[in-house]
């Protein structure tokens, strides 16, 4: 790595860290202009990924948006080519298309002309929205609402599971959405408000997909002598 200053060298190594954090393990930065440099390196894949996280802040379409702009009232003038071209890389380009309720990212890396850059991107989005579609996620009808509580104040013991989520799945291959819920017959008391007790799981033709917790909606207390006075005690100043 060439001789780089503390300030920029920190940048970086947050953004070999920011890009641990999200999955984007074919990725190391050596800078942070993008130009082509020994050991520089990511994929599309990871591209995609950072071009998803990004497009979580609505702002960023405000910079991507711009071509031409002033600073320092008007004395330095700057003009976004949006190039995304380097020697080693050739032309590359991150883009991304919403229709309906789909929302889709391309990432095309290498390729030898603007031209086939901005193309290649359009072909793959126009592909995306052909066959995929997006399915939101609900809970099952046999999903139990509560469980049994062995030893506890109360003898069962009222389920929550939130689910708020939606799937991509592709529309040509008769996608099948099913459950797999994972709990246990009974649980002992003491048993905590929130506490985990099974899973639910979604499947799209027979493939794990996305899973939830599945907890405790209430707290349950062991049953005891002292947990009994109280109760009556309270039965009684609620008469």
């Amino acid at each position: 790595m060439r001789s780089i200053s503390a300030e920029v060298r920190t940048l970086v190594e947050k953004m070999n860290s920011r890009a641990k954090e999200l999955g984007m393990n074919d990725t190391v930065f050596k800078n942070c202009n993008g130009l082509d440099e020994e050991g520089h390196i990511t994929s599309a894949y990871d591209v995609a990924l950072m071009s998803r996280e990004l497009t979580k802040h609505e702002k960023i379409f405000d910079y991507t948006s711009i071509w031409l702009d002033n600073l320092r009232g008007g004395k330095t003038q700057i003009v976004n080519t949006k190039t995304g071209t380097t020697n080693d890389a050739g032309c590359c380009m991150s883009a991304t298309a919403t229709r309906g309720d789909v929302s889709l990212i391309s990432v095309v890396l290498g390729c030898k002309t603007g031209k086939e850059r901005f193309a290649d991107a359009a072909a793959l989005l126009d592909y995306g929205f052909a066959n995929v579609s997006v399915k939101e996620l609900t809970l099952p009808e046999d999903m139990p609402k509560s469980i049994e509580v062995n030893g506890g104040m109360t003898d069962s013991v009222k389920l929550e599971c939130k689910v708020s989520s939606k799937i991509v799945v592709d529309k040509g291959n008769g996608a099948k959405i099913t459950t797999e819920i994972d709990l246990p017959d009974k649980i002992d008391a003491p048993v905590e408000k929130n506490r985990k007790i099974g899973t639910l799981t979604y499947l799209v033709n027979s493939k794990k997909v996305q899973s939830f917790d599945i907890c405790a909606g209430d707290s349950v207390q062991k049953t005891s002598f002292g947990a009994l006075l109280e109760y009556v005690f309270a039965s009684l100043i609620s008469l």
